[in-house]
C-alpha cells in the first residue's frame, strides 16, 4: 500500500512538473513545428503566404500576425497527452513487471535471475509505453494540428473551435483511424525510449545499489545516468 502511494504521489509530481514544462516551452515547441512542416501541408502554406525563413521570422510573424496567445496553440492537448500518458505509464509499469517476471524468471539457476529480472523491467517499460501511447495519440496529433493552424482570426482559422474542431471534422472525414495517422512509427520510437529509460533505470539502480529510501539526490543521479 505504501508503494502505490509513493507511486501515485510520484506519477502526480512529474505529471504536474511536465506540465509546467510543456507550458513553459510552447511557444519554442509551436515554432518548432511550425518551420519542420510548414511545406508539408498545402492549406498551410495558403494560410501563412510566404514561407518562414526561420525560427526568428517565424517568432515575429506568428506574433505580429496572430498574437501573443497563438504560440500556446495547441498546448492543452499536449498538457492533457503528456499528464495522461505519464500516470498511464507509472500506473501499469508495475502491473507489467509482475506479469513479465515469472515468464522471464522461470527455473533459471540463481545466477542468472538478476538478468531474468532486468529483462522484465525492460519488458515492462515497453508495454506501459506502449499502452500509453495507445489511448493517448490522438491528443498528439490534435495538438500537431493546432500548432500548425495560422489563421489570425476565427474566420481564416482551419480549426476556429480548437481541439473539438480537429476531432470532430478528421473524425467526419476520415472515421477514428485518421486520429492515428504516424501511429506506428511513434509507437515504435516511446516503445523503445521507454524500455530503454525504465529499465534502464532499473539496473543502474541495481548496480547502485539505489533503493527507494535511498537520498533524492543518489536516485536524482542514476536517472540521469539512463
Amino acid at each position: 500500500m505504501a508503494r502505490s502511494s509513493e507511486m501515485a504521489a510520484s506519477a502526480a509530481a512529474g505529471s504536474c512538473a511536465g506540465a509546467l514544462t510543456k507550458t513553459l516551452v510552447a511557444p519554442i515547441e509551436r515554432v518548432k513545428l511550425l518551420l519542420q512542416l510548414q511545406s508539408a501541408s498545402t492549406k498551410h502554406l495558403k494560410q501563412i503566404g510566404t514561407p518562414y525563413t526561420g525560427a526568428i521570422d517565424a517568432a515575429r510573424r506568428v506574433y505580429n500576425e496572430q498574437g501573443l496567445l497563438s504560440f500556446w496553440r495547441g498546448n492543452v492537448s499536449n498538457i492533457l497527452r503528456h499528464t495522461g500518458a505519464t500516470a498511464v505509464t507509472f500506473t501499469v509499469k508495475d502491473q507489467f513487471r509482475n506479469f513479465f517476471l515469472p515468464i522471464c524468471e522461470g527455473k533459471n539457476p540463481k545466477h542468472m535471475r538478476r538478468r531474468k529480472i532486468l529483462l522484465a523491467s525492460f519488458l515492462s517499460g515497453g508495454a506501459a509505453g506502449a499502452t500509453a501511447t495507445t489511448i493517448f495519440y490522438p491528443l498528439e496529433y490534435t495538438r500537431t494540428r493546432l500548432a500548425l493552424d495560422s489563421g489570425a482570426t476565427k474566420e481564416t482559422r482551419l480549426y476556429p473551435d480548437g481541439l473539438r474542431d480537429v476531432i470532430r471534422r478528421t473524425v467526419t472525414v476520415d472515421g477514428v483511424a485518421g486520429l492515428y495517422k504516424g501511429y506506428p512509427v511513434a509507437l515504435f520510437g516511446i516503445v523503445l525510449f521507454r524500455a530503454l529509460s525504465m529499465g534502464g533505470y532499473d539496473f543502474v539502480k541495481g548496480e547502485m545499489e539505489i533503493t527507494n529510501s535511498a537520498p533524492i539526490y543518489k536516485r536524482f543521479l542514476a536517472a540521469q545516468l539512463v
